[in-house]
């Protein structure tokens, strides 16, 4: 899957309906057959899948996700976030050595997911 800007994507997709159901209407009037009215369309099936193929691909961060301990503990003494019930979020490692988690407090840990990195240098 790709990311892409949906809301220009229906805005061209809006633009193809509005021509092709004025093309409709006169295909109506005319009275064709079945089958040219289907080769039209798959027509406007072919226009709308081309257009989506040629939008451009967004750049995507994907959002991290909070990640239970009781599910994944992070790997060798690295700083991440963690999110302690009555305290909030805060930053500290976890040691597999000990199996303790280190920050300035007492109460447990309940999540937690890795640090962004930092911004790059200009």
């Amino acid at each position: 899957m790709r990311p892409i800007d949906a809301n220009a994507l229906v805005g061209k997709l809006v633009g193809i309906s509005e021509t092709y159901n004025k093309m409709y209407d006169e295909w109506s009037a005319n009275d064709y057959n079945k089958a040219i009215i289907y080769g039209k369309f798959t027509a406007i099936i072919d226009t709308i899948l081309q257009v989506q193929r040629e939008e451009p691909t967004l750049d995507y961060v994907p959002r991290q996700q909070w990640i239970s301990v009781k599910d994944r503990l992070p790997r060798g003494m690295q700083n991440v976030l963690m999110f302690i019930d009555c305290r909030g979020v805060m930053i500290g490692y976890y040691s597999p050595i000990d199996d303790l988690w280190s920050y300035d407090g007492w109460m447990p840990v309940t999540h937690w997911m890795p640090l962004p990195e930092p911004p790059k240098g200009e």
